[in-house]
């Protein structure tokens, strides 16, 4: 019963893994923020909004990756 538990804590992503996770949030990321950029019909458009928008799923992409699927890591990083 211990060995699964410790096998549950030490699950790791490759290189190649954390590479394709990162590379596919940017891909979602610029659609979204492209999408975003054709349908907006306000004043201005804020380039910040749309730069941020990207940042944003590559931000979520890696907090995703590091909780993983710990609950104890979940609750210690919202605090």
């Amino acid at each position: 019963m211990l060995d699964d538990f410790q096998n549950v804590l030490s699950v790791s992503l490759s290189i190649g893994e954390v590479f394709e996770n990162l590379v596919v949030s940017l891909i979602c990321g610029l659609l979204i923020s492209l999408f975003y950029r054709l349908t907006y019909r306000g004043p201005g458009m804020s380039y910040s909004f749309i730069n941020s928008l990207i940042v944003l799923s590559l931000i979520t992409s890696v907090v995703i990756m590091v909780i993983g699927n710990n609950l104890a890591r979940a609750f210690g990083l919202v605090g």
